[in-house]
């Protein structure tokens, strides 16, 4: 296997929303989980959604992410608002239980509903210090898309303290539906396919960059790991090789650092990429070489 062209390039460009809407909101996602990878305590995500099918989509793909780390997600959804609103202080409150994302709908339609939203964003706005200091998970907020605005009005300094806003169109219903790995020989081609797109000939020409350089000359992994997300939907057996390769660069920069915090933050690096390896073997079938890798 060689560690440039020849294992990068092996591929066909399939793209698997022609609408534009659901492409930038598999782009968006695939950032928000690399956010999540990233950042420890508190996160909040506003999620603006067109409808309930468009909701529970998102909600489905953010469960499967998370099962293959194992880790779960606390939902707090209820058509009694009261009932709603109980589960969201409880999963607040400091004592809830370890770093379990909180994913909150209040996205039901009607003046009544408006009037609990504003409420809840109002009581969250209040709590943002506390939240910022002792909640330590990721918390998701599930409004109607029609709220995005509203939101900020209604809750400015919660506003102020976002880390990701998430738009899900009704596009991504039909658009974002589980598609089962394609299968191809492992023979390589030393030539990239005439299909592949301007975007993602640019991503691969980075990354060989980031190949020839030594471990001290690169600065992030990130290019490495947004290939391996971009491929995994258009050729599993070429998101493994790169996953691969980057978790072997990731390792040779733990290995070459002398200063134990740098060391640390390339741990971090390659624990992600060992995720990254997961996330390409699932796409092939491989589930339990991936809970291997995940672990």
């Amino acid at each position: 296997m060689g560690r440039d062209g020849e294992t990068i390039a092996h591929y066909y460009c399939i793209l698997m929303a022609e609408d534009l809407p659901a492409k930038a909101f598999q782009e968006d996602y695939r950032a928000l989980l690399h956010l999540l990878e990233a950042l420890d305590g508190f996160v909040l995500v506003y999620v603006f959604a067109e409808s309930t099918l468009a909701r529970n989509e998102v909600r489905a793909r953010l469960t499967d992410s998370l099962r293959l780390r194992a880790i779960g997600l606390d939902v707090a959804a209820d058509a009694d608002s009261e009932a709603l609103l109980a589960k969201l202080w409880r999963g607040i409150e400091p004592t809830a239980a370890g770093k379990v994302p909180l994913w909150v709908e209040c996205d039901l339609p009607g003046e009544d509903w408006d009037r609990v939203r504003g409420f809840m964003l109002g009581r969250l706005n209040e709590a943002r210090h506390r939240l910022e200091t002792s909640f330590s998970r990721p918390l998701f907020l599930l409004l109607p898309a029609t709220w995005k605005h509203a939101a900020a009005r209604a809750a400015p300094d919660l506003w102020s303290v976002r880390k990701w806003v998430l738009e899900a169109p009704n596009a991504i219903i039909e658009t974002t539906q589980r598609i089962p790995p394609r299968t191809r020989d492992d023979t390589r081609v030393s030539h990239v396919d005439r299909n592949v797109s301007p975007r993602l000939a640019e991503m691969l020409r980075e990354w060989r960059n980031m190949l020839n350089s030594t471990p001290a000359e690169i600065g992030s992994l990130v290019p490495g790991w947004l290939l391996v997300d971009e491929l995994i939907e258009n050729d599993g057996v070429a998101a493994l090789d790169i996953a691969a390769q980057v978790r072997a660069l990731a390792q040779r920069r733990v290995e070459a650092a002398a200063d134990p915090s740098l060391r640390r933050s390339f741990l971090r690096d390659w624990s992600v990429s060992w995720n990254k390896v997961g996330d390409a073997t699932n796409a092939l079938g491989r589930v339990e070489e991936a809970l291997a890798a995940y672990r």
